[in-house]
């Protein structure tokens, strides 16, 4: 996992959506949660790759080998960055509001943080 901070800043009224690779492979996945379904939705083997348009609360959760897991609640930012896991990402301008790698922590915030 690599979360990867990008150099360039935004003025308002810029595009916030996130391009998602998603699914599991490898001992490696990622899901996202958002409000609304992702767009422009395409399958390649156990990959979903697609984009979410309006959102103001996502969040992504990755497992790995061994049982490791981490979840992310993200927000709207105006900073471009990646959360890149295996070959899953989740691209965009974002901030992180709240991050976990503790287990039982993950799983909380997986089922009761709603997104919007």
């Amino acid at each position: 996992m690599r979360l990867v901070p990008k150099a360039d800043s935004v003025a308002h009224g810029l595009d916030v959506s996130l391009d998602v690779s998603m699914g599991h492979k490898d001992g490696a996945s990622l899901s996202v949660r958002c409000a609304r379904p992702v767009s422009n939705l395409e399958r390649d083997g156990d990959t979903l790759r697609g984009t979410v348009q309006t959102w103001q609360r996502v969040i992504v959760k990755t497992s790995g080998v061994g049982g490791s897991v981490r979840v992310w609640i993200l927000a709207p930012g105006s900073e471009a960055n990646e959360i890149a896991f295996g070959n899953f990402y989740v691209r965009g301008r974002f901030s992180i509001v709240d991050q976990s790698n503790n287990v039982r922590k993950v799983a909380e915030l997986w089922k009761r943080t709603t997104p919007e």
